[in-house]
């Protein structure tokens, strides 16, 4: 195995990732092996190896392999060019992953008043259609016109992963939600939200909060809420899938 000159880096492999994979936030590794050109550039790459299988791995690193480079001769005088080469290619979830982060915050202590005020909140303010478009959102790069064959299956497990996993989660999501009002809004503003008639500006707050078309950042409770979720639809996808989940 020469020593790379250049490899690819993690935006190159994040935009390589498996785009079903990288949803559910499934990490993989395959093993790709080239030709090494004169000019250190691999070429002729064919996948040995992927884990795990039918994920799209394999396709993926044969993309990430292109941003390596080898050199052109080892400090042994070994001449790398017109040798075949092994790249492993490994995709992870970065460290720094939002969603997992999320799931590490605790609810704040508040008197079960403001709280109770809070879930009465999220129950009048919440739109009929509110369920539907968290539904577009987190389906949103999920193909409805898939390939056929095993992709097209691919992509109907996930759809069905998903779903269930957001039908099941949604009652802990609008409680989380409940729990970042009653974290950020002092019960005489949630009190006049559930008077008749709220002053429109207060009505806004709740707008705002709750009528957002993505789930915001600075609404950890809910992002933890969306990272469970995530993790049951990965659950339940790889009960079809074998890939761990």
């Amino acid at each position: 195995m020469p020593d790379w000159v250049r490899i690819a880096d993690p935006e190159a492999i994040s935009r390589a990732y498996p785009a079903a994979a990288s949803g559910l936030a499934i990490q993989g590794e395959a093993t790709v092996q080239c030709m090494t050109s004169p000019g250190g550039v691999p070429t002729d790459c064919t996948v040995i190896s992927e884990t795990p299988a039918g994920l799209g791995f394999g396709r993926a690193s044969l993309a990430a392999v292109q941003f390596y480079r080898f050199p052109v001769q080892q400090s042994d005088g070994f001449k790398v060019a017109g040798n075949l080469v092994r790249v492993p290619v490994r995709f992870e979830v970065p460290p720094g992953d939002p969603l997992n982060l999320a799931k590490a915050y605790q609810a704040p202590a508040r008197p079960e008043r403001q709280r109770r005020l809070a879930r009465q909140v999220v129950g009048l303010y919440t739109p009929p259609n509110w369920w539907a478009d968290r539904m577009d959102a987190a389906m949103a790069g999920v193909p409805l016109d898939a390939p056929s064959g095993e992709e097209a299956r691919l992509w109907a497990d996930l759809r069905t992963a998903m779903a269930a996993a957001i039908e099941a989660g949604l009652p802990r999501l609008l409680d989380a939600l409940a729990l970042e009002i009653a974290a950020k809004t002092p019960e005489a503003v949630l009190q006049r939200l559930l008077a008749p008639n709220p002053p429109a500006e207060v009505v806004a707050i709740a707008n705002q909060m709750i009528r957002t078309s993505s789930f915001p950042t600075d609404q950890p409770y809910v992002l933890g809420e969306v990272a469970r979720m995530r993790d049951d639809a990965r659950a339940r996808f790889c009960k079809t899938r074998a890939c761990g989940g």
